[in-house]
C-alpha cells in the first residue's frame, strides 16, 4: 500500500538559528524495517515509533509503503505515536515498510518551562534506579545544593568516569548500574547513569532516542540509534549529550546545554507501556519497530534509515 500523506500539527517555538552549520538541518528521512523468518499464516502486529514534533523538530510524513493500513495511536505517559499495523504473515514469510518524513531540525537549547514538571521523571525506571550503585560514583564529589550547578558537576563526573566503547557484551541496554560498575557503554549507558544521578539529586530528568546524522555527509544510511537527555533546574530544561562528549572532548562544553542539528527525535522515556494491548509488557525503550507474531515478541526485524539533505 503506497500513498502520500501530510501530518497533522504545528511546530511549536523554535529557538533562533545562528548560522552554523549545525544550528539548522532540513532532509529527507527514510525510516524502514524487514521482518523476515515468520510463519506463514501468523498474526503480525507491528508498533512503529513516528518521528516527533516539538519546539525543536518539524517531521512531516510525506510518504509511506505499508503491507497493510494502519492506526495511529498515542502512549499517554510521554505521548509518543505509534503507527499499529496488523496483518496475516504471507508466504515469503517477509514482511518490510517504509515510512518517509521531510524534517527540519534546529539546535536545541535550554528552555523555560510554563508548567509543572511531570512527576514521572523523578521516579526510577527498571534499569535506571534512582541512586543505588551508581552513587559510587560520587564519593568524594561535593554535589551543589543548586541544581542548576548540580547538573553540570553530575555532567561533568559521567563524563570523567565513562568511556565510549561497544565492545563485549551487557552494553546498550541503558542499565545504569551494569553502567557504573562497568565505566563503558554507549549513549543510552551514559545518560542511564545520568539520569540516575540526576534524579538521586531530586533534578527531573528525562530520555530522548532518535537517530544520528552524519555531520559531514549529506546523504547516506544510517548505521543506528542515537540518544541523549535533559535535566530540569532553575525552571527550565536543560540538554545534554554526554556520549557524544565523550567521542569528541572538544565539544565537552558544547554538549552540556546544547544538542546539534545532526539529529532526528523519535521517541521519548523508559519502560514504555505501548498502547494497543501488545502481550509483551512495557519495553525498555523503542526506536526500532516492536512486533509481535501471533501474540509472542518477534526478534527478527532489521532496521534500515537513509537520509538526504534538502
Amino acid at each position: 500500500m503506497r500513498g502520500i500523506i501530510v501530518a497533522v500539527g504545528v511546530l511549536g517555538v523554535i529557538g533562533s538559528a545562528d548560522g552554523a552549520a549545525r544550528s539548522e538541518r532540513r532532509f529527507s528521512f527514510t525510516y524502514g524495517a524487514v521482518a523476515s523468518g515468520i510463519p506463514a499464516g501468523a498474526r503480525i502486529r507491528t508498533w512503529i515509533p513516528l518521528a516527533r514534533n516539538d519546539r525543536f523538530q518539524r517531521a512531516v510524513l510525506i510518504e509511506k509503503d505499508l503491507p497493510a493500513p494502519g492506526r495511529v495511536l498515542i502512549e499517554p505517559e510521554y505521548e509518543n505515536r505509534f503507527l499499529l499495523v496488523e496483518l496475516t504473515a504471507p508466504a515469503s514469510g517477509e514482511v518490510s515498510f517504509s515510512l518517509t518524513y521531510d524534517v527540519l531540525r534546529r539546535e536545541a537549547k535550554p528552555y523555560e518551562t510554563d508548567g509543572q514538571v511531570p512527576a514521572r521523571f523523578l521516579l526510577a525506571d527498571r534499569l535506571v534506579p534512582v541512586g543505588g550503585k551508581t552513587l559510587d560514583l560520587l564519593r568524594g564529589i561535593v554535589v551543589p545544593e543548586d541544581p542548576e550547578r548540580a547538573l553540570r558537576v553530575l555532567y561533568d563526573r559521567v563524563l570523567d568516569a565513562m568511556r565510549y566503547d561497544k565492545t563485549g557484551t551487557g552494553w546498550g541496554r541503558g542499565d545504569a548500574e551494569w553502567a557504573c560498575e562497568s565505566g563503558f557503554g554507549n549513549c543510552t549507558d551514559f545518560h542511564s547513569v545520568w539520569m540516575s544521578l540526576s534524579r538521586a539529586s531530586r533534578i527531573p530528568a528525562r530520555f530522548e532516542m532518535g537517530f544520528p546524522l552524519p555531520e559531514d555527509l549529506n546523504e547516506g544510511e544510517i548505521a543506528g540509534y542515537h540518544c541523549w537527555a535533559w535535566g530540569h533546574a532553575g525552571g527550565r530544561w536543560t540538554p545534554v549529550d554526554i556520549s557524544e562528549a565523550d567521542k569528541d572532548p572538544s565539544k565537552a562544553e558544547y554538549f552540556f546545554g546544547r544538542l546539534d542539528g545532526n539529529r532526528i527525535h523519535f521517541t521519548t522515556g523508559r519502560d514504555i507501556a505501548l498502547p494497543g494491548d501488545p502481550r509483551g509488557g512495557p519495553v525498555n525503550f523503542i526506536v526500532a519497530p516492536y512486533v509481535e507474531v501471533d501474540g509472542k515478541p518477534f526478534d527478527g526485524v532489521k532496521v534500515r534509515c537513509r537520509f538526504r539533505d534538502r
